[in-house]
């Protein structure tokens, strides 16, 4: 489960061999010790969280799974996989930060707004027995590569313009306070 487009060469390096090998071999490559994995959720709350997403999303036979790190960031992030393909990207939280439900609105003012740059479409969120999801269209299951000179003013514009009205503005905030997401890579 990548998380990001490595953005030094050694370590887009490293990302691509863990790719391929992963790709040929399986994920016992990896390096780590194998453990009996147990749902982030009591098992209860996990079944009633993954029927939901079957209904939502649609058949799934398989789940990558990224536990947050650390302990204070609970969580997990989830790969929703059908046939090896992905079906859904799934966050889930513990707690009712508001995290997401402000992501949910800052990428739903994306969609289709701009020609140079992509952002996840909001699939499905809600909240169950006190575990919040918002599931995203997935990207595709494949290397990613990075952009050579992106026109970053225009993609940072186009992001101020579509997120200055969807996010609220923080009591707290200056009279230059701008919405931006954190997690841009040079691609």
């Amino acid at each position: 489960l990548t998380m990001y487009t490595a953005c030094r060469r050694s370590s887009l390096i490293a990302q691509r061999a863990a790719w391929y090998a992963v790709s040929a071999f399986g994920a016992a490559v990896l390096p780590g010790r194998t453990a009996p994995w147990q749902p982030p959720a009591d098992v209860e709350v996990w079944d009633t969280l993954v029927d939901g997403w079957r209904s939502h999303l649609g058949t799934f036979d398989g789940i990558a799974l990224h536990l947050r790190r650390p302990a204070f960031r609970a969580g997990a992030s989830l790969l929703l996989l059908n046939g090896g393909n992905p079906v859904a990207f799934v966050k889930l939280r513990p707690d009712g930060s508001g995290g997401l439900e402000n992501e949910r609105r800052a990428l739903d003012a994306l969609e289709g707004v701009s020609t140079c740059f992509s952002a996840p479409a909001t699939l499905s969120a809600g909240t169950t027995s006190g575990w919040h999801h918002l599931a995203l269209s997935a990207l595709p299951a494949r290397i990613h590569t990075m952009v050579d000179n992106p026109p970053l003013r225009r993609i940072a514009d186009d992001i101020a313009v579509a997120l200055e009205p969807a996010l609220p503005r923080p009591p707290s905030a200056g009279a230059d306070w701008q919405p931006m997401h954190g997690d841009l890579t040079p691609g």
